[in-house]
């Protein structure tokens, strides 16, 4: 039986990760129990996200071996079927709150999971924003911020990680934290010392005005895109972007650390597919 571990989710200290202290492993586990376990973990239901969060396509009932990509690709799918996967978990989905048609990608994407039995579960804001686990909290330790609250919102949803440094910082100061695992695509630099910063991985472009009023000096995010660029700089407001793909893969990383740990039985691994985007 899944046991519910709910309650080692909220650390003291906010800070360190302490999803792993000692409790009842669980050995051996069937579809629907990790299902509900990863539920548990992330709560979907509690997330106003265009993503259809949880279980998007069941598979066989039994799990040994678990894959975790960012995306639900053809080749996700097809390194899964190679490795003897029967159970993906990803970031991005194949259901979002638009309507759609099965056929081209879409038909091959669910021909290839149906065939071989391959179950599908999409973390979409959940896993941005889960307070240990999370793809936003993951990229602002690794930058050395010390998480004080939420950056903006979507939908009355806090989101993002704003923080401050132990001491004022130079943009370049920041970079160095960053530079043995990122690759920096674009720079934006307001030209005043960092104290305050934020962080949204992956695509913040529709929060802008949120970021403009949230009174950091510095955003680390994935996405540039041109209608961030000019209020950026009139703003006085740094900017450091590695990538959507990039910024993305730390909360699967944590993720799959926590499931090693609880679910010692199984088999995990990271599918890495990186689209330098």
């Amino acid at each position: 039986m899944v046991k519910n571990v709910k309650e080692q989710l909220v650390p003291e200290n906010g800070e360190e990760l302490t999803l792993f202290l000692p409790y009842d492993i669980i050995e051996g586990m069937k579809r629907d129990e990790l299902t509900a376990a990863l539920d548990t973990l992330f709560e979907p239901e509690k997330f106003p996200d265009p993503s259809q969060n949880g279980l998007q396509v069941a598979g066989r009932g039994e799990v040994e071996k678990v894959l975790l990509a960012v995306d639900a690709s053809l080749e996700t799918i097809q390194k899964a079927k190679e490795e003897g996967c029967g159970f993906i978990i990803v970031h991005h989905g194949l259901f979002w709150s638009r309507p759609f048609m099965v056929r081209g990608y879409m038909k091959e994407r669910l021909k290839a999971l149906l065939e071989n039995e391959i179950s599908l579960y999409a973390v979409h804001l959940p896993l941005d924003e889960h307070p240990e686990l999370g793809n936003n909290i993951s990229l602002a330790l690794e930058a050395g911020i010390i998480r004080d609250g939420t950056l903006a919102s979507y939908k009355g949803l806090p989101l993002g990680v704003s923080g401050h440094f132990d001491q004022a910082r130079s943009l370049e100061e920041v970079k160095a934290s960053l530079n043995r695992d990122y690759t920096l695509r674009h720079v934006i630099d307001g030209g005043r010392p960092i104290r305050r910063a934020g962080v949204i991985t992956g695509d913040a472009g529709s929060l802008l005005d949120g970021i403009l009023e949230s009174g950091i000096d510095l955003l680390i995010s994935g996405e540039l895109n041109h209608a961030m660029f000019h209020p950026f700089r009139e703003s006085g407001l740094s900017g450091l972007f590695y990538g959507h793909y990039a910024t993305e893969r730390g909360g699967l990383l944590r993720l799959r650390e926590f499931l090693e740990r609880t679910y010692p039985a199984l088999t995990y691994l990271f599918y890495e597919n990186d689209t330098n985007l």
